[in-house]
């Protein structure tokens, strides 16, 4: 079990996770980062500078060092408490969860496990699981399932409209740009329509691929914003699956039990093809760190301020060297889920003994039932 979430005896079951040690270990990484680099910055000047370089007002280093710290304790404060009533968010404020919501289908499943709960205010809809580490994730899942029921999935709709390439796609077929020059193909020219889902439970995607004669098309459902206009990315799913051929529809399931070896071949396909996406752009990325670097050094060479290059060469070595760590680690956990996808078992119903259908734990008293149940299934426990 991971250090990150513990269980609490007492009346009831009630398990506490927190953020995955990485991210918590980070936070404390990037607060003495600042306060080594204010500190050095601040006793360079003094020890070589001239005293028009000497700060006479500390008031905005005070700030940047206590805003460091203020974000360290957020990310060390926020909890999420399970029990037998529901989940609880404890943050800023405490949000409460109740399991009725889940199994009224009023919760939606996002990328990354990311449940979204629209009828909540902004700042409260969201629960952000994905953060945690993955032990402790795929047990609040496995909760989470005995009582979630996804929502109905929506309408389809005859057309919409992807920014990212300039595309319209219809019932018809689809109308593509590039280079400034309109591709139009009915769906039986079009050779394949590539799905990318987090997990097969979900009514959006991850990204889709529209390959053709002219070439590949993707478009990306990003947290921080979509690609298209008009349609919610569960719209965009439900409206391609209707007009596209089934036989040249391909899903890829990027989480959950492999189904054959075809899903295992594309699952691990598409795990590589993200490590590599994160490779170009860290060697992208470096290119263009470097280059500004370079830069800014000959012009504070040509002004021949020392203390200035002093200071830029120990913060740049600070900030290099934490943005080597989240490559590593972001590298990391692609590779690792590279290497499961690679080992995880099949998971098919045989025809003498079918698998029954999952049972959702409904009624309180089965929820009662069910958590009575679990403490014996955990190695460790705080009392």
């Amino acid at each position: 079990m991971d250090r990150g979430s513990r269980e609490i005896g007492g009346a009831g079951w009630r398990r506490e996770y927190r953020l995955a040690p990485e991210y918590r270990r980070s936070s404390i990484i990037v607060v003495v980062g600042i306060f080594v680099t204010v500190a050095t910055s601040v006793w360079v000047a003094r020890l070589v500078g001239p005293p028009s370089h000497n700060p006479s007002d500390p008031t905005p280093l005070i700030v940047i060092c206590l805003g460091t710290v203020l974000f360290a304790w957020f990310v060390h404060r926020w909890r999420l408490r399970v029990d037998e009533y529901g989940i609880t968010v404890v943050f800023l404020r405490r949000h409460f969860w109740p399991w009725e919501v889940f199994e009224a289908g009023r919760v939606e499943r996002k990328r990354g496990y990311h449940h979204v709960r629209p009828d909540l205010p902004w700042h409260r809809r969201c629960l952000h699981i994905q953060y945690m580490a993955d032990r402790d994730m795929a047990e609040l899942i496995e909760i989470i399932d005995q009582f979630w029921t996804p929502p109905p999935p929506p309408a389809p709709i005859d057309h919409f409209e992807f920014r990212e390439f300039r595309a319209r796609i219809t019932e018809e077929g689809v109308r593509l740009k590039r280079r400034g020059v309109w591709h139009e193909f009915r769906w039986p020219e079009v050779q394949k329509v590539q799905m990318v889902l987090w997990d097969r439970e979900c009514n959006d995607f991850d990204r889709i691929r529209i390959i053709t004669p002219q070439g590949e098309y993707e478009t990306r459902n990003l947290p921080e914003g979509r690609t298209w206009s008009g349609s919610p990315p569960e719209v965009v799913r439900a409206s391609i699956e209707a007009c596209v051929d089934p036989a040249r529809l391909e899903t890829i399931v990027l989480d959950g039990p492999v189904l054959s070896e075809a899903d295992r071949e594309l699952r691990i396909s598409e795990r590589q093809r993200r490590i590599d996406e994160n490779l170009r752009e860290v060697r992208r990325m470096y290119w263009y760190i470097g280059l500004m670097f370079g830069g800014i050094c000959i012009w504070i060479i040509a002004m021949r301020d020392w203390v200035m290059l002093v200071f830029l060469i120990i913060q740049s070595c600070v900030m290099i060297g934490i943005l080597i760590a989240m490559v590593n680690t972001t590298l990391a956990v692609l590779r690792a889920h590279l290497a499961a996808a690679r080992t995880a078992p099949l998971r098919l119903p045989t025809p003498d003994s079918p698998s029954p259908p999952q049972t959702k734990t409904s009624h309180p008293s089965g929820r009662e039932a069910f958590f009575r149940d679990r403490p014996g299934r955990f190695s460790r426990q705080w009392r």
